[in-house]
């Protein structure tokens, strides 16, 4: 049996840090939950046997994730395809590596972001992530802000033009030819996300919204404002805003899609008046029955709409609420009983459609939401691309988190 002496463990915080042999392992609550509780528990039980097969298991996973990703040609850090990696990715891969930290998150974000057209979003993209500290996501995705205001209707629309429904889990797109990609163009056309730090300076009494960026859809970064806004072609948005930024390296994206907590948002979120209107974003955090329910139980009326679409269920819900003078009305019991059972019984899981082609990722989709739904969002002539911009809202309120 091997002694404490063998095996060094030290946990602070939301890391532990683990030294064998000569090497250390960090391990990340953020990026790695599994490992991180396992070895938790092997640390409190005192059983270093334990730690020991778990530091040897974690570095060959790692090993065997790393191998051949990443080669050094005349100085230059250039990954399997032979693309060059830009500086400060570079540099921070070869810390998470050389740490035996979990690159993943930021070796898919690389492999997102090498696949945008613009040369200066390529090379400029992270240090700008890194200033403004804006995480990334462990899909390789990264988390912005942007302030929106809400309609009469309880629909959040972007602030400047009133045209774009920005309501939780909406994907927000346009042409990126229609996108103005010259920095030096301020306040220009495109799809505006910025900063946590600036957005809460600038719509501090509105309603914030927390947004998703693919790294292939930045367009670009305009100079002025302190380089902390950025023009995009297409996001989605995942979450109400919490008070505070998000200040960690790397978020897990089933901690973006769910709501903050009721209280939470009566604290951070109100309009002009200071009188809530959280109608709609109550019911979005029931099920589709539990809304149908809930209007039942107030008014007596019944909504007949198709139970897998839940958004429209839930503005319907809203507007019968607001005629029967009950839109301001708390959760009913049964309503807040659905809520947790909801919350209790849907976990987050994972559908991996990297590598796959077109028919390949509609049948893997097929085995969630069915076939006739997969073919009838495929279309006569379905692109990989547009199907999964398609199907990701669904998958997510199926509470599937897509990898590709």
């Amino acid at each position: 049996m091997a002694e404490l002496k063998d095996i060094k463990a030290m946990r602070s915080g939301d890391t532990i840090v683990l030294h064998y042999k000569g090497e250390t392992l960090n391990i990340q609550k953020a990026s790695r939950s599994a490992d991180f509780k396992r070895v938790e528990k092997l640390i409190e039980a005192g059983d270093v046997d334990g730690i020991i097969t778990a530091f040897c298991d974690i570095k060959k996973m790692i090993e065997t994730y790393t191998k051949d990703k990443l080669t050094v040609t005349d100085g230059v850090l250039v990954d399997r395809d032979g693309i060059s990696i830009p500086p400060p990715i570079a540099k921070k891969l070869m810390q998470l590596k050389n740490a035996n930290e979990d690159f993943l998150p930021l070796w898919r974000f690389w492999t997102k972001l090498k696949k945008n057209p613009s040369k200066n979003s390529v090379e400029q993209l992270y240090s700008f992530l890194e200033a403004n500290h804006i995480p990334i996501t462990n899909l390789g995705d990264f988390v912005v802000e942007k302030g929106v205001r809400q309609q009469s209707d309880g629909t959040l629309v972007d602030a400047h033009t009133g045209k774009f429904d920005n309501s939780i889990g909406m994907i927000v797109e346009m042409n990126r030819k229609d996108v103005v990609d010259d920095k030096n163009e301020t306040c220009s056309a495109g799809l505006h996300v910025a900063a946590p730090a600036y957005v809460k300076e600038c719509y501090g009494s509105s309603v914030i919204v927390e947004c998703i960026v693919n790294p292939a859809d930045v367009v670009s970064v305009p100079v002025d404002y302190k380089s902390q806004k950025m023009r995009v072609c297409r996001y989605q948005v995942v979450a109400l805003a919490k008070k505070n930024s998000i200040t960690t390296h790397v978020v897990k994206m089933e901690d973006l899609v769910a709501l903050p907590k009721m209280e939470e948002r009566r604290e951070n979120q109100s309009d002009s008046n200071g009188t809530q209107t959280n109608t709609l974003m109550d019911l979005m955090k029931l099920t589709a029955k539990g809304i149908i329910s809930h209007v039942r139980k107030l008014t007596g009326k019944r909504i007949t709409l198709d139970p897998k679409n839940k958004a429209a269920i839930a503005k319907k819900a809203e507007q019968i609420l607001h005629a029967a003078g009950k839109a301001e009305l708390p959760m009913s019991a049964e309503g807040k009983k659905s809520e947790k059972k909801e919350a209790k019984e849907e976990k987050s899981k994972e559908i991996v459609l990297t590598g796959m082609k077109c028919s390949d990722v509609i049948a893997e989709v097929a085995k969630i939401i069915g076939k006739d739904e997969a073919e009838k969002l495929a279309g006569s002539d379905p692109r990989r691309g547009r199907f999964i911009a398609k199907v990701t809202p669904i998958l997510l309120e199926k509470k599937y988190v897509v990898i590709d």
